[in-house]
């Protein structure tokens, strides 16, 4: 039996828990607080029952739902380790993840059984699977290796569970909670955003995600508020707009992509949106037109955030001015900006981020990824994060979001933040999406180049002249792409994310643009 702090004591030992109250409401079912209590600890039990037992790892798979809440919260309570499976991955990223957790117990959907039965299979040839059916539990399979060998793994006594991050690299990392790092965070997010029992929470993201089992599910449950939840594979604005509407709800995160779709939805009825105390977007800095347009549609600011998995909320623009900033420090964030010297930058001089939270009884910074000695080294460093993630801070203390350190492209000695040039890209009407990075130009130097996806049918060429034009008049010569190609879509991770690395291997026509010193000469 779990000692010390747990998810589950968190919500069920809340003094002021109204157990009769609707916890979760999803569109096939409503269940109160006694009701999950109930469902957890029949999970616990029979988790007991088919031989999991303290610090034994057993993997989740399914789409956001009762099922993955209340095994969550039994692990916590069992102090079972827990890793969940994002079910929009492939089957190959299944089998990864299966072959390098050796799960005792792999629980799943039904619709699901089968395809990890064979993954499993796969992965473990020599594996005695039994498919087990839950009796109180319907929806639930399990499925057990009868011939179970534990492996050693890289998990110390107080570690809970994984959440896999979705950077731009797209390359997942496995960063490593315990329950009290994990509470902390929930906590804390709770104190900013002020979550109280009142609220109606919509959570739209997946639960893979720490937006959406952190920072939208975990707050609701510790506060004993009532969270809503909606298949993540059929939504789509229009309906979450008509959510948050209808049942009015108080509190919504979304990532920035959801934002400029909401802003294209076209209205036969104003919807109104006036319950929603925060609507906060985070992931990537949104533009200031986006905000505005949204506030001139829908009469609601959008909060921008800027946070990590690793240690929780950095910064939150609370008071909705200077909306194109990330906002403020928030407190309990030691924090340096830094330039390549490791010397502190002066206001509006951008530099590298690194981060401590100052709290010694309830720490918000992970210990690391899992099986990841390189990057622990790179990312953790004398009591710091460093978020390779370059910003720039103004006299008033608001944080500006510049670029990833590593995306920096150096061209012709000059080093240059692809997003300014995608920020000026991205203002033409016609211009959906963009991602600029660069290439070698077939000597010893690299060229910049822009991947470019239209909002609606376009002549191409007609496009790039504009872009170019566009271009001209906000940024240098020298920083203006030498080559523009046209897209319908662009690479991405499963949130949504553009895989900048991957775009560069787009542009292997040579016959797109060939700008010099920024002037096309050809189109």
């Amino acid at each position: 039996m779990a000692i010390g702090r747990t998810i589950y004591k968190e919500i069920f030992k809340n003094k002021n828990l109204d157990f009769h109250k609707k916890a979760i409401i999803t569109p096939d079912i409503e269940v109160t607080y006694c009701e999950l209590n109930k469902i957890i600890q029949d999970l616990a039990d029979a988790l007991s029952i088919h031989g999991v037992v303290e610090n034994d790892i057993i993997c989740i798979c399914f789409e956001n739902s009762v099922d993955y809440l209340a095994h969550y919260i039994s692990a916590s309570l069992s102090n079972i380790r827990i890793i969940p499976i994002d079910v929009r991955l492939s089957k190959d990223n299944y089998h990864n993840i299966i072959k390098e957790f050796n799960p005792k117990i792999v629980a799943c959907s039904k619709q699901l059984s089968a395809i990890l039965v064979s993954v499993i299979q796969e992965a473990f040839p020599t594996s005695k699977l039994k498919t087990i059916e839950i009796p109180f539990w319907a929806q639930t399979h399990w499925i057990k290796n009868e011939n179970y060998i534990y492996t050693p793994n890289e998990f110390l006594k107080e570690d809970f569970t994984i959440i896999f991050s979705s950077g731009s690299t797209g390359s997942a990392k496995k960063i490593i909670f315990s329950q009290d790092i994990l509470i902390n965070q929930v906590w804390n997010m709770i104190n900013i955003f002020e979550i109280n029992p009142a609220d109606k929470i919509l959570c739209t993201v997946v639960f893979a995600h720490s937006l959406g089992i952190l920072d939208l599910s975990f707050t609701t449950l510790f506060v004993g508020a009532t969270l809503y939840l909606e298949n993540t594979t059929t939504l789509n604005p229009r309906k979450i707009l008509n959510i948050l509407s209808t049942e009015k709800i108080t509190f919504y995160a979304s990532l920035p992509f959801l934002c400029e779709l909401f802003n294209s939805v076209n209205l036969k009825t104003k919807i109104d949106l006036s319950s929603l105390r925060y609507y906060i977007c985070g992931g990537s800095p949104l533009d200031e037109a986006i905000i505005e347009k949204f506030k001139s549609k829908y009469d609601v600011y959008i909060n921008q955030v800027y946070g990590l998995t690793e240690v929780g909320y950095i910064t939150f623009n609370k008071n909705k001015t200077k909306i194109n900033s990330m906002g403020n420090i928030l407190p309990g964030i030691d924090f340096k900006i830094i330039n390549d010297n490791g010397e502190l930058c002066k206001a509006n001089e951008p530099g590298e981020l690194i981060v401590k939270d100052s709290y010694k009884e309830r720490g918000m910074m992970v210990r690391g990824y899992y099986n990841n000695s390189s990057e622990n080294a790179i990312m953790f460093r004398d009591g710091w994060m460093h978020t390779q993630d370059i910003v720039k801070m103004d006299e008033d203390g608001y944080v500006y979001f510049v670029s990833r350190k590593s995306e920096f492209l150096i061209i012709g000695g000059n080093k240059i933040s692809p997003v300014e040039i995608e920020k000026i890209i991205a203002k033409h009407e016609n211009v959906k999406e963009v991602s600029v990075t660069s290439i070698s130009d077939g000597t010893q130097d690299f060229i910049i180049v822009a991947a470019v996806v239209p909002n609606n049918h376009v002549v191409e060429q007609r496009l790039i002249k504009e872009i170019i034009e566009l271009c001209k008049k906000h940024i240098p010569y020298y920083m203006i792409p030498a080559q523009i190609k046209i897209f319908d879509s662009l690479p991405k991770t499963i949130s949504g994310k553009i895989i900048r690395r991957e775009v560069t291997h787009l542009f292997t026509d040579r016959n797109l643009i060939i700008c010099k010193d920024g002037a096309p000469l050809t189109i």
